[in-house]
């Protein structure tokens, strides 16, 4: 049974009220590949942060990517800064777009985000992905909001939770899968992209 256009549409409005100021998040059960994820080796290195729009903050998040795809942290915060323990970054590709992948449990103890009923153990959270200049790198989240609307109206398999303000989507299948439903889908959100430049500095 097909769900109303006009039920759908009420349910974006009322998303987008409730989701004005809350946190969104999106898990991925497994990497949406048919093949073997694989480390892109022009990732790595040591990277910082930058804002376009306040220079004061470059490198406030430090980023060093091993030959092995090891991933490490290092947040800058008033009391001090701040190290992650290590993840297994993956990378992939869906149709033309370089996506990466971290573990979820990783990156919420990494930047205390609170864990929700749909979190298991073993996913992930992705990222597209590209580098300009070898230099400069640039990731778009994914776009939350959209894929929630895709789940309600049974386009995509995944879980979704509205819970007090704060969205959270889980797209459930094997990697194949994933992949085969996500290649049709405006996935990314590329109205804040994060950025990265490469330091010169190595490892500290």
């Amino acid at each position: 049974m097909s769900i109303p256009r006009w039920w759908l549409l009420k349910l974006a409005v009322l998303m987008a009220a409730l989701l004005a100021s809350g946190c969104q998040r999106t898990l991925f059960e497994n990497i949406p590949t048919s093949s073997v994820a694989a480390c892109d080796a022009a990732l790595v290195g040591h990277w910082l942060s930058v804002d376009d729009d306040a220079a004061a903050s470059q490198g406030e998040l430090q980023a060093f990517v091993s030959s092995t795809c090891e991933l490490r942290i290092v947040e800058r915060r008033n009391e001090g800064p701040r190290e992650s323990g290590t993840t297994a970054m993956r990378t992939s590709a869906l149709g033309k777009t370089k996506v990466l992948l971290v573990n979820a449990q990783w990156a919420n103890a990494s930047f205390d985000v609170d864990p929700g009923p749909l979190d298991q153990a073993g996913d992930f959270y992705m990222y597209a992905y590209d580098l300009r200049g070898g230099n400069r790198l640039r990731l778009l989240p994914v776009d939350h909001r959209a894929l929630a609307e895709r789940a309600v109206a049974n386009r995509l398999k995944a879980d979704v939770l509205l819970l007090d303000g704060s969205l959270t989507v889980r797209v459930r299948g094997n990697g194949k899968a994933q992949s085969e439903q996500l290649r049709r889908v405006s996935l990314f959100d590329r109205s804040e992209p994060l950025t990265f430049v490469r330091a010169d500095a190595s490892t500290p």
